[in-house]
């Protein structure tokens, strides 16, 4: 600075001080635009920090809605009630079926004229037939419920019936094949799949555990039951001839 203002041509001084004051005016030009550009990218960075706190109290809001539903218990109609009834029971009366034969299978055998092996047989064929209808089952209800159970329900009845009916005939094919159909009637898949598909969440944890007690209730009074009814031994005569035999 010294140097320059030491020179005494007053045309020299004067540019140089033009040169100077264009250097000066492009500094300060320089750092307001970039104070500018330092501004905005703060504007930004804080808008979208506000978003962001916007969206997690809308999350935080949305979850604390859910678990509030989820506390809220939810009706259950009439009709519901009655067929969740219905598919326990017969839940109840399958477990109880399939354990009542195996105190009076040995036996049962024997009065059929075959060897005590055979009381194995007479009660694997229930669950080897529950194998088999399970799959037919799991298809059949992808569509109805109804038309399962009715199915399910008919070939129970008719395949105890056939079990029974052997007695008379001294058949111990008879009985096989009316163990083997009550298997079919199994109607367990079909409860599952009912409970899983038109139960909603809040109650069907319930549901499992009244399922679950159904079939241990079932399977345990299922030899009992057999126990009390091996004390029948009657017979009584029907009106048109012949006999019905009671016995356990």
């Amino acid at each position: 600075g010294e140097a320059l203002l030491s020179v005494s041509d007053p045309t020299a001084v004067s540019f140089v001080g033009c040169l100077t004051g264009g250097t000066l005016e492009t500094s300060v030009s320089e750092e307001g635009t970039q104070q500018r550009l330092m501004q905005k990218e703060e504007s930004q960075k804080q808008i979208q920090q506000e978003q962001q706190e916007q969206q997690r109290l809308q999350e935080e809001e949305q979850w604390h809605q859910q678990q509030e539903q989820k506390r809220q218990p939810e009706l259950v109609s009439s009709q519901q009630k009655f067929n969740l009834f219905m598919a326990l029971t017969a839940g109840f009366f399958y477990c109880m079926n399939y354990y009542i034969v195996e105190p009076s299978s040995t036996m049962y055998v024997n009065a059929l004229g075959a060897q005590d092996a055979m009381s194995a047989m007479l009660i694997g064929m229930m669950p080897i037939a529950s194998f088999l209808s399970a799959i037919a089952y799991s298809i059949w209800t992808n569509n109805s419920f109804r038309q399962p159970f009715l199915v399910s329900c008919a070939l129970m009845l008719t395949g105890n019936v056939i079990y029974s009916a052997a007695f008379n005939f001294k058949s111990l094919p008879m009985a096989l094949a009316g163990r083997f159909m009550t298997g079919l009637g199994g109607p367990k898949c079909i409860i599952r799949r009912y409970m899983a598909d038109t139960t909603s969440l809040s109650i069907r944890t319930s549901v499992n555990a009244l399922f679950g007690m159904v079939v241990a209730a079932g399977s345990a009074l299922g030899p009992g039951c057999a126990i009390l009814l091996n004390k029948l031994d009657f017979v009584i005569p029907l009106p048109l001839g012949g006999e019905l035999l009671f016995n356990g």
